[in-house]
């Protein structure tokens, strides 16, 4: 099977997003969700910086055309992860996951009206069946939502919407910025994390300290290669790639916290999974390669 770059780098960031809803979980227990974020992000930023000199010696300002682009994609940026945090915290592991998947029907809307990128007929079948399980576990689930839990729903999709915004933005802006961009756009998000915490960093133990590097390392590194995956293909195939997630993180919540998913949560996680096989498996036009 032959993948091109913008599959590989959007496998390996779905991947590595397996990890931060679980520690988001257990840092809930001594943290608020904004706190979370500021310093999740703060930390993103660090990691990001030294992981970028590695590959592009020498620090390079922001072009100041850039600023307003940057500023716009880490309020999305922030946007989205302090939604899903707060998802988190109001609903089981598996649930918030689900709730956040809508977001890839936005993002083909959004494709196909905004960026005139027009899916092809593989896409929106596997649009379909990602529909079709997010709906199996949706409906599993209304009957036993709370009005703490329909809050909670509502952040997921608010997350959802964030992310698909934050997408689209990515994939028009990222065609014509270097990697140090990504790092402001961090830093952005930052910014917002710490007007909406107050800058507000609570005491913890060491053990807490090296979940939030962890979540750091495991925000910035996946966000950077779905960044790169935006400019090697069509933004709807890495959206979509990216729902690998709803089986991989309620998989990784149950291994490390015990926490179980219902059958109708399992088999929706199914269907997802092989509408993300079929986007893998599709060679994208040549015309998204550089």
């Amino acid at each position: 099977m032959n993948l091109d770059k913008g599959t590989v780098y959007a496998l390996a960031a779905a991947l590595m997003w397996t990890v931060p809803a679980t520690v988001t979980r257990i840092l809930l227990s001594e943290m608020s969700p904004a706190e979370i974020v500021f310093l999740r992000t703060l930390l993103g930023t660090a990691v990001l910086f030294f992981i970028i000199m590695l590959f592009d010696r020498g620090f390079k300002a922001v072009k100041s055309v850039n600023i307003l682009p940057s500023l716009i994609l880490g309020f999305f940026f922030f946007s989205t992860l302090y939604s899903f945090a707060v998802s988190v915290q109001l609903t089981t592991i598996a649930n918030a996951q689900f709730l956040t998947q809508m977001d890839i029907v936005i993002t083909f809307l959004l494709a196909h009206f905004v960026l005139k990128e027009f899916a092809t007929k593989r896409l929106y079948a596997a649009l379909a069946l990602s529909v079709l399980g997010s709906f199996t576990i949706f409906f599993s689930e209304i009957a036993f939502v709370s009005a703490e839990g329909a809050f909670g729903a509502l952040a997921g999709l608010g997350s959802a919407v964030f992310f698909a915004f934050y997408t689209i933005a990515a994939r028009r802006f990222f065609r014509k910025t270097d990697h140090w961009t990504m790092v402001f756009v961090f830093l952005f998000g930052s910014l917002f994390g710490a007007i909406a915490s107050g800058i507000s960093i609570p005491t913890i133990s060491p053990y807490f300290w090296q979940l939030l590097l962890l979540l750091g390392l495991f925000t910035s590194i996946p966000y950077l290669l779905f960044a790169w995956s935006l400019k090697y293909t069509q933004p709807q195939r890495p959206a979509i790639i990216g729902k690998l997630t709803v089986v991989t993180t309620p998989l990784f919540a149950f291994i490390v916290l015990g926490e179980i998913p219902l059958l109708h949560s399992i088999i929706g996680g199914f269907i997802i999974f092989f509408a993300t096989l079929l986007v893998i498996l599709e060679r994208p036009p040549n015309r998204f390669n550089p």
